[in-house]
């Protein structure tokens, strides 16, 4: 097996990164849009919970 140079050696190091980063970036977004999905829920619960404040004390 003949040896690799130094230039082939930095790109398969790049390539390997370059994966990495976009698994990384993947996990990320799905993590954000589980925070929206979070938010949202929140939202719609506080919103039923103020209306039914307001619906019965006034």
């Amino acid at each position: 097996m003949p040896r690799k140079s130094a230039t082939e050696v930095k790109i398969d190091f790049l390539v390997k990164e370059v994966k990495e980063l976009k698994h990384e970036t993947t996990s990320l977004r799905a993590d954000i849009n589980k925070g929206k999905g979070a938010l949202w829920l929140l939202l719609i619960i506080g919103s039923l919970i103020t209306s039914g404040y307001n619906y019965f004390i006034k």
